[in-house]
């Protein structure tokens, strides 16, 4: 009877680990776990346009990429994600299971704002694509309508430190 009492105990723990299972997102140590049990770890760099400074998450890799900031449900005024591609070419970007609304800065290899797209959260498909207008190398993802409350505007070019 106590050993069926047990496994019983502890398949129901089993299931409610299960159901509570959830993203979550650690804003002191950059770090994103989701329900499949996947870990980044994100390097963080300083961003200054026109002496305002954003901390900024990096996506360098093929699986930090593909992420980005899905399923955030927050992210700080503060901070943004920069996408560092190998390559410099025309990037289109989607808001797939991305919980908050966004804006896509499209950069040059120097870091100059090529454009700046205001994007909505996409829970379902067809997802909307956003593109550069130029090729780029670079692409800063901020909360959406900070890059017109820092005056972040074409042609500016940002500092890394």
């Amino acid at each position: 009877m106590k050993k069926n009492l047990i496994i019983i105990l502890s398949c129901i723990i089993l299931i409610l680990l299960s159901l509570t299972s959830c993203n979550i997102y650690d804003n002191n140590q950059g770090k994103i776990e989701d329900n499949n049990e996947k870990l980044f770890v994100y390097e963080e760099t300083i961003i200054t346009f026109n002496n305002i400074k954003i901390i900024a998450e990096i996506a360098d890799t093929s699986a930090k990429i593909s992420y980005g900031l899905m399923n955030r449900s927050f992210m700080p005024e503060n901070k943004g994600m920069l996408f560092s591609f190998a390559d410099t070419k025309v990037r289109s970007f989607w808001m797939k299971n991305t919980l908050i609304p966004l804006d896509i800065i499209f950069l040059d290899e120097n870091l100059k704002i090529i454009n700046i797209e205001k994007a909505d959260p996409c829970i379902r498909n067809p997802c909307q694509s956003y593109l550069s207008k130029k090729p780029a190398k670079y692409v800063l993802e901020l909360n959406q309508n900070i890059s017109d409350k820092f005056n972040l505007t074409p042609g500016l070019i940002g500092i890394v430190s």
